[in-house]
C-alpha cells in the first residue's frame, strides 16, 4: 500500500484522471471527462469521433468494450485508444485542457519510442522472439476482425434471403379459397409490425379499405348497407347479415377484388419485405 500510495503521488493530475496504461492506451471515457465535455454529449462524440472515424481502424487505433455495471441496465460504450489517436482527439478540442492533454500524449508517445528502442538493444534471439510474439499477436487480431466481418456479412445475407423470400410470397398468385385467409392474416403480421407505433389491425384494415376507395372510386360503406338489403330480401339468416362485412363487398367484385389484392401486396413489400 505505501508503494501504491507513493505512486499515486508521484503522478500529475492529468496521469491520475486518465489512467494511461503500460501500453499507452487511455480510456476514451476518461479523455472525455477530462476533455471537460458535456457529459450528456459522449455518446454522439464517441460515434462521430472513433466509430465513423474514417482515419481510425478499429483493433488498431482504438478497441471497443463496455463498461458493466449492474446498476445501470444501459452499460456505456468505451474505448481504449493508443496514445496517438488519443493525442488526434485532444488537438480536435480547441480550449486548454485539449492542449494540457495533446502535450501530455505526446510525452507518452516518447517514452514508448523509448521502449522501442531499448527493444532494439536486444540480444538477437530475444528481438527475434520479440518479432514473432508481435507477428503472432497481429494475425489472432486480423484472424477475429475477419471472423468478425463474416459473422456481419452471413447475417446480411440471411437478411437478404429473408427479403426475397418475402417479396417471392407476396407476389406469388394465390389460391382462389385463401384470398380471404391471405388478407386476413396480412394485416394481422403488418398490425403486428407496426404495433410499437400505435396503429393497430383494425386501424391497418380502415386504412387498406380507404385506399381502395381512393382507388377504385368505390363507396364500400353503401356497397354494405346495399349488401345487406339484398340478403335480407333473399330472407338470410341474421346472423348472416350481421356478418355480412365490407370484404365480402370487395370478394364479390372481380374488378375490386384486383385492386385490394394490389394494395396489400404494397402494404406486405412495405413492411415485411
Amino acid at each position: 500500500m505505501p508503494n501504491e500510495l507513493m505512486t499515486i503521488e508521484r503522478q500529475t493530475p492529468i496521469e491520475v484522471i486518465l489512467r494511461v496504461d503500460e501500453d499507452g492506451k487511455v480510456s476514451a471515457k476518461r479523455l472525455y471527462e477530462f476533455l471537460e465535455l458535456d457529459k450528456s454529449n459522449y455518446s454522439k462524440w464517441a460515434k462521430r469521433n472513433i466509430e465513423e472515424n474514417e482515419f481510425a481502424e478499429e483493433n488498431v487505433d482504438f478497441w471497443t468494450f463496455v463498461l458493466n455495471d449492474e446498476r445501470n441496465p444501459n452499460p456505456t460504450t468505451d474505448y481504449k485508444l493508443t496514445a496517438a489517436f488519443a493525442k488526434k482527439l485532444a488537438m480536435g478540442t480547441h480550449n486548454e485542457k485539449g492542449e494540457q492533454a495533446k502535450n501530455y500524449f505526446i510525452k507518452v508517445e516518447g517514452k514508448l519510442k523509448q521502449v522501442a528502442i531499448q527493444v532494439s538493444q536486444l540480444s538477437p534471439e530475444l528481438q527475434a522472439f520479440n518479432k514473432l510474439f508481435t507477428a503472432m499477436a497481429q494475425q489472432e487480431l486480423a484472424v477475429k476482425k475477419a471472423e468478425k466481418l463474416a459473422i456481419e456479412a452471413k447475417k446480411e445475407s440471411e437478411q437478404v434471403k429473408e427479403t426475397i423470400s418475402n417479396i417471392k410470397d407476396t407476389i406469388a398468385e394465390l389460391p382462389k379459397d385463401q384470398w380471404r385467409k391471405w388478407v386476413n392474416s396480412s394485416l394481422g403480421e403488418i398490425g403486428i409490425k407496426l404495433g410499437n407505433k400505435g396503429q393497430n389491425h383494425e386501424d391497418l384494415r380502415s386504412d387498406s379499405y380507404k385506399l381502395l376507395e381512393d382507388r377504385a372510386g368505390a363507396d364500400l360503406a353503401a356497397r354494405l348497407r346495399n349488401g345487406k338489403k339484398r340478403l335480407e330480401g333473399a330472407a338470410a339468416t341474421k346472423t348472416a347479415v350481421r356478418e355480412y362485412c365490407k370484404l365480402d363487398c370487395i370478394e364479390e367484385e372481380k374488378r375490386l377484388k384486383e385492386i385490394y389484392t394490389g394494395i396489400i401486396k404494397e402494404l406486405r413489400i412495405k413492411y415485411l419485405a
